[in-house]
């Protein structure tokens, strides 16, 4: 199965016979066949059909839709996953104090093991004292982790976990120094603005998976349950970062396939009625703020939960990939998630796309019993 990405700005979808046909401004219709497809991504001003969204609820192909700066917007998928006994397992873990506690211990273990590895890999080439340091902290973390107690330390452990990570992380950039943190909203570089970008990519094929599994997606342990929030879907990416996206960002600046003129600084348009004054009109909701911050949780011994991932309080413009550019980045994530390694469950070589399916449905024989503990995919 594989997934097709639309990025040509003003293209239109509709539905030809027993295919699709994409056209993208002057140039001659391309047909798109769905029986080998299970995702289509449809990213920025893009426009699609009700008889070819229908095709494709018929073919079993989720459609997703990207803003052009990588943001979520929605799904479009069939029927809910007829396992209802399978989410009612689900639910009753969630009173489960020990099960919560050790599967988010589980999905940090992963995140963090990958995390240490890739730092290390880093410190072969570059021995600085910054990285050795944030070596031995991030190992330090890694080892407290086992003798956290309740939930609220281990997602302590996992935010400063991170945090130590992305200041090893810079300097795995030859070349490189405008990456001093994580920044997503907005992402403030070319490297925040990668990551985030397919970070998003990666949620979207986890949700997929999860939803395959015929789990409710929005049943965690590691990430809180909120409104609105896949915290199952956040979990079990968080093993992935890293083995996909944090390893596939320093190959696309080392090697040069992205470079700065890949890049544009975005300024919107002011939202400023004429005489000066905010227009109320773009804000029905009410909730007209300057800039977006967000509330932090106590953590024991002062760590930060989710440092990893720092909002900006400041103005500051986004950063974002040029049309051509990001077919690239999608060219290469894709080449990324069809890399090959020996996948120890199966015992034989599997890719990134069917080992996030297969840790899905692993998850979801924990939920039933099968297995004792959840084993996330680590770096070697």
């Amino acid at each position: 199965m594989s997934v097709i990405y639309v990025t040509s700005q003003g293209s239109h979808i509709s539905k030809q016979g027993r295919h699709l046909s994409l056209k993208v401004k002057d140039q001659e219709p391309c047909s798109i066949l769905t029986f080998k497809l299970n995702q289509m991504v449809l990213i920025g001003n893009v426009e699609i059909t009700t008889s070819a969204v229908k095709h494709l609820l018929y073919s079993g192909v989720e459609l997703v839709f990207l803003s052009y700066d990588g943001r979520f917007i929605g799904r479009v998928v069939g029927e809910l996953p007829k396992n209802v006994f399978l989410r009612r397992q689900q639910y009753a873990k969630t009173e489960d104090e020990g099960f919560m506690k050790e599967t988010a211990r589980s999905f940090v273990r992963g995140k963090l093991k990958n995390q240490l590895v890739l730092l290390k890999r880093i410190y072969r080439n570059r021995k600085t004292a910054n990285l050795e340091r944030v070596i031995h902290d991030l190992a330090s973390i890694v080892r407290r982790l086992e003798a956290a107690s309740t939930i609220k330390q281990i997602r302590g452990y996992e935010g400063k976990g991170s945090a130590l990570f992305f200041r090893g992380f810079r300097e795995g950039f030859v070349n490189r120094n405008d990456f001093r943190k994580r920044v997503r909203r907005p992402p403030t570089d070319p490297i925040n603005a990668v990551l985030s970008f397919c970070y998003t990519l990666l949620m979207n094929r986890v949700y997929g998976a999860v939803y395959a599994a015929g789990l409710d997606p929005y049943l965690g342990s590691l990430h809180a349950l909120e409104y609105g929030r896949p915290s199952l879907v956040l979990d079990l990416m968080e093993e992935f970062r890293t083995i996909v996206v944090d390893t596939l960002t320093l190959s696309l600046f080392n090697l040069r396939i992205l470079a700065d003129d890949d890049f544009y600084v975005y300024y919107p348009e002011e939202s400023a009625a004429e005489d000066g004054e905010p227009d109320i009109w773009k804000d029905p909701l009410g909730q007209m703020v300057e800039g977006e911050t967000e509330g932090e949780e106590g953590c024991p011994e002062g760590l930060v939960e989710h440092e990893d991932e720092i909002a900006a309080t400041e103005k500051v413009y986004p950063v974002r990939l040029k049309e051509k550019s990001l077919k690239k980045l999608l060219h290469q994530f894709e080449r990324k998630m069809r890399t090959k390694f020996f996948y120890e469950p199966l015992g034989r070589p599997i890719d990134y796309h069917k080992a996030i399916y297969e840790q899905a449905r692993q998850y979801s024989r924990l939920v039933r019993g099968e297995v004792a503990e959840y084993r996330p995919l680590t770096m070697q």
